[in-house]
């Protein structure tokens, strides 16, 4: 915008002194007034342009992503490698209903420089078309093949949905946490800030050493050099939100609500002044929570896209066999003649009359080897899917398994640290402060209480956080529908 104004006033400058023309070559009053008024309309014009302009052309606003759903939600609908899978899949498509045609019929035309005399007369030109008919169903098994794989493809890009899904929910996951820390880092620093000016005092009328307020300083150097890197944690999560979402602008809320439902909240972590049993009163409602190890195998074993799609490959191996059994068949060919005859009247019966002849042709599958080929690599394609099959849901089964055990310890350390040892560390921190007031302990057991108090309730984000995360990676497991089920996921 600066270079328009800076060219606005240039173009004012040089246009001012032609809009008063003179004569004469002495200096005239009238025109140099003229001159000056016209130059200073110009920069007023100028002026006033620069003013109205930014309101005319209003900066763009960020985006701002306010919970993991509509994140989720944002990136099925705009990540450019997830429509690409689609289109792949609506090609093939398209391919596939290729495949139903006819071969295209092949037309000969021949001419005759020099006449060819036959008994009707001499010919001159020769028009011949012929179509191949492959044998019947061949046709039919490619276009099927071909469906089969579009099939594939298609759970390859569901496949893609639910992984960026998970990558998403993940990236989201991090920010929360971060955010979480940076709010429970404030309050201890906010603690902390109310014994350095007690140890301060207490130090400068003598009731108190100089060791409490160096381990005070200590600590809070130690937590801003935390909540850096907790700054730091959420601002690359915004940046793979921003990559997955296709959008540069993205922008995040101070406080993130959870990827899971929160029972008693829509966010963990202290806030600055709240009570000390705000912290591990919060429970997380999650998903297929109440479902046994087996029921969630036996879900994944019929979900999981990457399954479906070798299942689709095996179709396509199939429908390949069936196009080698049927390649081996012969082909027809059928074909029409026509020949312009032209009238020679030297010829007894060279009336001119046109011939015309029907062809029919058929190929001869004759040698074995050509016909035995492709129907044995046929099979070893389906018996190669089919150990693909086993194999993957021997993994899906093991996979589920461990994240199963995995949810269930983390729950448990979880209940562990919400239900008895936060709630401990808080009685303790209330006990030590306590007694402080009333001069029955010193400063440091207080500080000790409450870096202990800090510590618990950091393990407490970081456990939740965790168990969120290997949520996230059960319902990837399990080959649940993205979150966004009202969305295709390819345009």
């Amino acid at each position: 915008m600066s270079r328009y104004i800076l060219a606005l006033c240039r173009l004012a400058h040089k246009l001012s002194p032609a809009l008063a023309p003179s004569t004469s070559s002495t200096p005239d009053l009238s025109r140099l007034r003229r001159t000056t008024v016209v130059s200073r309309a110009a920069y007023l014009a100028v002026a006033v342009w620069a003013l109205v302009s930014p309101r005319l052309h209003p900066a763009t606003a960020q985006t701002t992503v306010n919970s993991s759903q509509q994140a989720v939600d944002l990136v099925i609908d705009r990540n450019p490698a997830l429509s690409a899978a689609g289109l792949d899949a609506d090609a093939m498509r398209a391919h596939a209903a290729w495949l139903t045609a006819l071969p295209d019929p092949k037309v000969d035309v021949s001419w005759f420089p020099y006449r060819v005399f036959t008994a009707r007369g001499s010919q001159r030109t020769r028009l011949a078309v012929e179509q191949n008919i492959p044998w019947p169903g061949l046709r039919a098994a490619r276009s099927g093949a071909a469906r089969f794989d579009a099939e594939r493809i298609d759970q390859d890009a569901l496949r893609l949905a639910l992984d960026l899904t998970q990558d998403s929910q993940l990236a989201w996951n991090r920010a929360w946490r971060a955010g979480a820390l940076i709010r429970n880092a404030r309050q201890f620093q906010h603690s902390l800030s109310r014994f350095e000016a007690s140890a301060t005092n207490r130090y400068e009328t003598g009731e108190e050493a100089m060791a409490p307020l160096i381990s005070i300083q200590l600590e809070r150097a130690a937590l801003d050099l935390a909540m850096q890197k907790f700054s730091e944690d959420r601002l690359l999560a915004r940046r793979d939100l921003a990559r997955l979402t296709d959008m540069p602008d993205l922008a995040l809320p101070d406080s993130l609500p959870p990827v899971f439902g929160v029972a008693q909240g829509a966010d963990f972590g202290p806030a600055p002044g709240a009570g000390p049993e705000a912290a591990a009163r919060l429970a997380l409602e999650l998903p297929a929570e109440h479902l046994t190890a087996e029921q969630r195998i036996q879900m994944a074993l019929t979900s999981r896209p990457d399954l479906r799609a070798l299942e689709a490959l095996r179709r396509s191996r199939l429908e390949d066999a069936e196009v080698a059994r049927l390649s081996a068949r012969p082909d027809f060919q059928i074909g029409l003649t026509w020949v312009d005859t032209a009238e020679e009247t030297f010829l007894p019966q060279g009336d001119g009359r046109d011939a015309v002849g029907l062809r029919l042709g058929l190929t001869i599958p004759l040698w074995g080897a050509a016909r035995r080929a492709p129907k044995e690599r046929a099979r070893l394609g389906v018996a190669e899917v089919e150990h693909l099959i086993r194999a993957r849901q021997t993994a899906i089964r093991t996979e589920v398994a461990e994240i199963s055990e995995r949810v269930d310890v983390q729950r448990e350390q979880l209940r562990l640290l919400r239900d008895v040892l936060v709630p401990r560390a808080e009685i303790a921190q209330q006990t030590a402060l306590v007694a402080y007031r009333s001069g029955q302990t010193s400063l440091l057991q207080v500080l000790d209480a409450e870096r202990t108090l800090y510590r618990l309730r950091t393990q407490h984000i970081d456990t939740t956080a965790r168990l969120m995360e290997t949520q996230i990676m059960l319902e990837r497991a399990l080959g649940s529908s993205p979150a966004s089920r009202d969305h295709s996921y390819h345009d």
